[in-house]
């Protein structure tokens, strides 16, 4: 029985842990134009940080989003789908 409840407060205590860390996640909407200022759909979009990296091509109206991003610096590259 003892070994049980040990567990159950391990993980009682880690939860909060768990609910903070989802609390970080944001999203990125990266916009993309002509030179003439009309949306440009089908590009390749990359989020990329140290140890991550994400992916999103542009809708028809020029966006790519990015869910669940942490918190961090980004490098956002855009190049055509191959």
């Amino acid at each position: 029985m003892k070994p049980i409840f040990v567990l159950l407060i391990i993980v009682l205590l880690t939860l909060p842990q768990i609910a903070v860390s989802q609390q970080d996640a944001q999203s990125l909407t990266v916009y993309v134009t002509t030179p003439d200022g009309k949306p440009k759909p089908g590009l390749t979009v990359t989020a990329q940080a140290q140890n991550f990296r994400e992916t999103a091509v542009t809708n028809a109206s020029g966006y790519a989003v990015f869910r669940q991003l942490t918190a961090g610096t980004y490098e956002i590259i855009i190049s055509l789908r191959n």
